[in-house]
């Protein structure tokens, strides 16, 4: 008889297990599919997080290129230093061009000396020069992302 016991016992406890598993079976799927999902939505999170950062930066620098004061001095222009500058910087024609809202053509004829660019963006190139490098890089990304949005 022990053994008719023991028997029933361990065939029970196997059933059960069995049972267990074929239900946590599809729960265990759910998680890990749920943890990747939550991974891949914390990195969007930080990378978000980043970009905004940076757009916080750059948004002074942005400002100061589209706001052009009555009261500021005319200043000088050099086609030499322009290119200079945006050699510096880091910057190509066309990201030079993005950040003061005109052609990559008329970037590459200012610097050429083939013609002279207006008072107004001489200004917006005196304040994007008083900005640094990661400033410049930020404010260009806002930039894309805002032409992206729209």
């Amino acid at each position: 008889m022990p053994n008719l016991a023991s028997l029933l016992k361990s065939e029970i406890s196997r059933l059960a297990r069995r049972e267990a598993n074929s239900l946590v079976e599809p729960l265990r799927g759910q998680v890990t599919r749920l943890r990747k999902e939550v991974s891949a939505l914390r990195k969007q999170l930080s990378d978000m997080e980043r970009v905004s950062k940076r757009a916080e930066q750059a948004t002074p620098v942005v400002e100061a290129v589209q706001k052009v004061d009555e009261d500021d001095k005319p200043r000088r222009f050099s086609a030499k230093r322009l290119k200079g500058f945006r050699e510096k910087s880091g910057l190509s024609a066309p990201d030079l061009a993005l950040l003061l809202g005109v052609s990559a053509q008329s970037i590459y004829n200012w610097e050429n000396g083939a013609v002279r660019p207006s008072d107004d963006t001489i200004v917006a190139l005196a304040r994007l020069k008083e900005s640094g490098k990661r400033n410049l890089r930020a404010a260009l990304e806002q930039i894309k992302l805002q032409q992206g949005a729209a």
